[in-house]
């Protein structure tokens, strides 16, 4: 039996949130900066202690360009997963509002919030935003070094599944 999710990538332009992706898919680590415009869907498969698993992942466009078609593509969400860049304060002064819009347009499906470009100097001090995200799982990666870069996709699984033991395998 396998299990099929949809799974939002969200956050501000530019924190990394395609990077992240491609990077997790296929390895391949891309250094400048391309837009997505609107959204792209990208389906992978995982092995998982608790059988196969398929995730579509929604990569939703951070540029204010793009607001508005949101509700669009959130319906129907499973999970999401909110991206916010480690170096940069003012993406991590958004995460509060990305994640109001996310619980109204998603019915409250889990948020996993992620802390990327750690391999960057840090701008948004640990203590700060471990009391700012209301208990929702957090991790922090390097799409450049590919430090613990399945550490989102394994919460949002664990979540979805119901079981904080599970592993990708």
């Amino acid at each position: 039996m396998s299990l099929h999710y949809k799974v939002l990538l969200v956050g501000d332009a530019d924190v990394g949130k395609t990077t992240f992706l491609t990077r997790f898919k296929t390895g391949e680590f891309r250094s400048h900066y391309v837009p997505t415009h609107s959204m792209e869907r990208h389906t992978m498969n995982f092995d998982t202690s608790k059988g196969k698993v398929t995730i579509d992942f929604w990569d939703c466009a951070g540029d204010d360009r793009f607001r508005g078609m949101e509700d669009a593509y959130y319906c129907g969400a499973d999970a999401s997963i909110l991206f916010f860049d480690l170096s940069n304060e003012k993406s991590y002064s958004h995460v509060y509002a990305w994640c109001k819009k996310l619980i109204l347009a998603t019915k409250k499906a889990p948020i996993v919030v992620c802390g990327t470009k750690t391999d960057l100097t840090r701008k948004v001090l640990h203590d700060y935003y471990e009391d700012h995200l209301g208990g929702r799982p957090y991790c922090e990666i390097s799409s450049k070094t590919g430090r613990f870069l399945s550490r989102p996709v394994l919460h949002v699984l664990q979540l979805l599944l119901k079981d904080n033991t599970l592993q990708i395998v």
